[in-house]
């Protein structure tokens, strides 16, 4: 029974990362790069709006991630700081560096935007005239989130084999 619950837990920690990439990516491929060049008086609410609710379902994503990686952690019973001095816990501790990146610009992101530009709402567009500092902060902060998000991934993919 135990090992099935741990299947749907990796099930669910597997889709919230595929996701919150996928947000990333559409955010940085199609909607900041469309939005970037509309009169900041359509692109603000627009965005504003979009990314609103995917960063309350990423929240929930960020959820799933503790609670399915916590559960996972005790289903392969490394619940003491012994496991640390294993290979598995060595690459989980790496694993878990780029995991602080990606949730540091999760919640950090809006403020940073709202203080280059209070009103841009805090996010990519207020950009009538073409890219701005805010634009040009909001793609970089998606990059690195994308960057260690294929991070973790490859980490992850290290600890099941």
């Amino acid at each position: 029974m135990l090992y099935k619950v741990h299947l749907i837990a990796t099930l669910i920690h597997i889709l919230s990362a595929v996701y919150w990439l996928g947000a990333i990516l559409i955010t940085m491929t199609v909607l900041g790069p469309v939005m970037r060049f509309q009169p900041g008086k359509i692109a603000t609410p627009i965005m504003s709006s979009i990314q609103n609710r995917v960063r309350r379902f990423v929240l929930v994503a960020i959820v799933l991630f503790a609670v399915t990686g916590s559960f996972n952690l005790y289903y392969r019973g490394l619940t003491d700081l012994g496991f640390f001095g294993t290979s598995y816990g060595r690459i989980f501790l790496i694993k878990m560096i780029p995991v602080a990146v990606m949730f540091a610009i999760y919640f950090s992101a809006t403020l940073i935007l709202r203080r280059l530009s209070p009103e841009s709402n805090g996010t990519c567009c207020e950009l009538e005239e073409g890219p701005k500092r805010a634009g040009r902060v909001f793609a970089i902060l998606h990059m690195v989130a994308l960057t260690s998000g294929i991070i973790v991934i490859l980490m992850g993919v290290m600890l099941r084999g």
